[in-house]
């Protein structure tokens, strides 16, 4: 069946997805060398965890997508927090040593928060040894917060210069929808609307036919139903690529094989 107004299919959007999750389980238990210190401070540990946590969240995206049923509100749900975790990873991977430290400070200091609230109802999640682990790096005056999601699209737009390892720079109209700040806007900020419960997240799960009776129901697809996997499957193959420099691993050449091998023959 072709479908949403590009000239793809169901079948497309499936093989290149589980092309990608099939291409990061080639690579795992993937063994990297650890340093003395914190795990979270280790950039070859996390930075190779984001990968494989990207791509188990693409993975259960792609169970909410079979031919008898397709989820697009769960899997838009999901979706917003895939590209977060891609743009986590990519935004350290600019210089890890500088932006790392910036990344462990916003963690701690909302772990702080986090604690805090625990701890009104006589119970912490952070033991002793954590927590002032915590404080010192969220005090830590000589490193910064990390920036919003917007601004950290725009850097890593900035850093690639919209041209990611073994694809063609994004140019055009291109840049409102497949780099990371376009991806911000049509993926983060719409899918606040199901994470923030907007009634207009509503909108699948009710009709209103010609003489006003109105009727709720299961959720139903519209002609951009596939924009949820769509968008997945983009952000984890913009992901994997920067692994690819950043990570030194899988080739850029693997990572967009499998986008071609899934759209032969396909004008996109």
């Amino acid at each position: 069946m072709k479908a949403s107004p590009f000239d793809i299919g169901d079948a497309n959007v499936r093989q290149w997805g589980s092309g990608l999750v099939q291409l990061v389980r080639r690579n795992m238990p993937k063994p990297v060398m650890r340093a003395d210190r914190h795990a979270i401070e280790d950039w070859s540990l996390i930075g190779t965890a984001y990968i494989a946590k990207a791509s188990g969240t693409l993975e259960s995206m792609l169970m909410f997508f079979t031919a008898e049923e397709k989820r697009v509100h769960d899997a838009s749900l999901l979706l917003r927090s895939l590209y977060e975790n891609v743009l986590v990873f990519s935004w350290i991977g600019i210089d890890p040593a500088a932006n790392l430290p910036r990344w462990i400070k916003t963690v701690c200091d909302k772990g702080i928060k986090t604690d805090n609230d625990w701890r009104t109802i006589g119970m912490s999640l952070l033991d002793s040894r954590n927590r002032a682990y915590a404080e010192t790096k969220a005090h830590d005056e000589s490193v910064k917060f990390a920036p919003d999601n917007a601004q950290m699209a725009q850097n890593v737009d900035d850093h690639w210069h919209r041209t990611y390892p073994g694809h063609p720079t994004i140019t055009g109209t291109d840049e409102d929808f497949l780099t990371f700040r376009g991806l911000y806007r049509h993926v983060y900020r719409l899918g606040s609307q199901a994470a923030h419960q907007d009634p207009r997240s509503l909108n699948e799960f009710y009709t209103t036919d010609a003489t006003g009776f109105t009727s709720v129901h299961v959720e139903k697809l519209d002609r951009f139903y596939l924009y949820p996997w769509l968008f997945g499957d983009h952000v984890v193959t913009l992901g994997i690529a920067i692994a690819s420099s950043v990570l030194g691993w899988p080739s850029s050449d693997e990572v967009w094989a499998v986008r071609e091998a899934a759209f032969a023959g396909v004008e996109t």
